[in-house]
């Protein structure tokens, strides 16, 4: 594990009677791009949002960068970067003119903060929108320009809210290029999301929360690995499965309940034996009289992942 940028142990948040976060204890390393995965409602970004300083735990102890401290304390705040869902910005600024504001904001000189803008504005490819008014751009360049007003300060620590909701999928790609990009950069990001493929895609582990709690926190293929449950094989034959072909697999693999779907063969088989197992039935079913028209490997993800742990479908 690296140095750790981020230290929680036992963050409890509620409002009256409801927990939204319930004694979680985490860390994040650097350069480490850590995602909080649950449904909407999970507390994923109400846990997120005291990590940074933008609500106070009830209890709880956190630490940034090897040293107890609250995130409000000056010299950890001016490391952490938050972006949010809604634009953080002013509308009627053009895009220049917001990242040179919050550039001075951070005390950066005119000169370097002019350097920033323009370095903020070639990155995230909004140089065609250099001076177009804020209000004036469509929802992901919103969000991009959410992103560079965040980065002025050159911060540790990210933290990205729900980044690519409502994103259609060539912005959403161009995002998570980004957020790669931040990583290789040496910066550390907290996520919250709740798409599945999203959290695959980009972090390093995932810490599935469900009703204020942290079920488990570990890479997204351990997870697979570890609680992804079975892979299921299907096999479109030229005709429909007879009882005959259904018992010879159920002999040929002891422990494996296989069914038919019309002309379909549908096996469920351990993640580790799916190899093994397409081989197997493949020349069973063909000297059965059978031809295989295609097959299909569905493997286990992290919604599966998510339903075995928490007994819950992830839903949104």
């Amino acid at each position: 594990m690296p140095e750790s940028v981020l230290a929680a142990t036992e963050i409890h948040k509620a409002y009256g009677d409801q927990i939204a976060v319930n004694r979680v204890s985490l860390s994040i390393g650097k350069g480490e791009i850590l995602g909080l995965l649950g449904p909407n409602g999970a507390g994923k970004t109400t846990l997120a949002r005291v990590l940074v300083g933008l609500l106070d735990p009830d209890f709880g102890k956190m630490s940034y960068f090897g040293r107890e401290a609250s995130p409000r304390q000056k010299n950890v705040k001016r490391q952490i970067s938050i972006v949010p869902q809604e634009p953080s910005f002013y509308m009627t600024f053009t895009v220049e003119q917001n990242l040179l504001f919050f550039a001075s904001i951070y005390g950066l000189g005119r000169s370097e903060a002019r350097e920033k803008a323009d370095y903020l504005i070639k990155w995230l490819k909004l140089t065609g929108f250099r001076h177009k008014r804020a209000e004036l751009l469509s929802g992901g360049y919103k969000r991009l320009l959410n992103i560079a007003c965040s980065l002025v300060n050159d911060p540790k620590l990210v933290f990205l809210d729900e980044p690519t909701v409502g994103l259609d999928p060539k912005m959403r790609q161009l995002l998570w290029d980004k957020i790669i990009e931040l990583k290789n950069q040496g910066r550390t990001i907290l996520l919250t999301t709740h798409y599945m493929d999203e959290a695959e895609k980009l972090c390093d582990r995932v810490a599935l929360m469900s009703d204020g709690r942290i079920s488990v926190i570990e890479s997204p293929y351990r997870l697979i690995e570890k609680f992804g449950g079975e892979t299921i094989l299907i096999f479109k034959l030229d005709k429909s499965v007879d009882q005959e072909l259904i018992e010879k697999v159920q002999q040929a693999m002891p422990g494996i309940t296989p069914r038919s779907v019309q002309s379909n063969l549908v096996l469920p088989v351990k993640q580790a034996d799916s190899t093994k197992a397409i081989v197997k039935i493949s020349k069973l079913v063909e000297e059965s009289g059978y031809k295989i028209l295609g097959s299909i490997v569905k493997e286990p993800e992290l919604e599966d992942v998510f339903l075995n742990i928490t007994g819950s479908a992830m839903g949104v």
